[in-house]
């Protein structure tokens, strides 16, 4: 899980960025500039955000052998807890930590 959200490369005179989490996968292609690639890439993350954070499964699942329940985010984040509840706010809070740290939105 240490691969970046976004991945961005130069090929073929173009630039390409792809969006790296399993939920998601998208890929924006043809943009002349690395800028256009990275400002194309965040208006994405922003856009696209509930997809890529929030509980990745109905209820989280608990383990027997260690007593803990755990919670998985989309992005692939997973929080351990004592109990079902705390694992689903384990989610909630990381994902609301993500949505405080989004740029603002600015016309293009």
């Amino acid at each position: 899980m240490n691969e970046p959200a976004i991945t961005i490369r130069k090929r073929l005179g173009q630039w390409i960025w792809r969006c790296n989490n399993d939920n998601c996968g998208w890929v924006g292609i043809g943009l002349f500039s690395q800028q256009a690639s990275l400002n194309e890439a965040c208006r994405h993350l922003v856009d696209d955000f509930d997809q890529h954070h929030g509980m990745a499964e109905v209820r989280p699942v608990y383990s027997e052998t260690e007593d803990r329940y755990t919670a998985t985010c989309h992005c692939g984040y997973e929080a351990e807890e004592k109990t079902e509840a705390g694992a689903e706010t384990s989610i909630e809070m990381h994902a609301s930590w993500l949505r405080e740290e989004l740029p603002t939105r600015t016309a293009a």
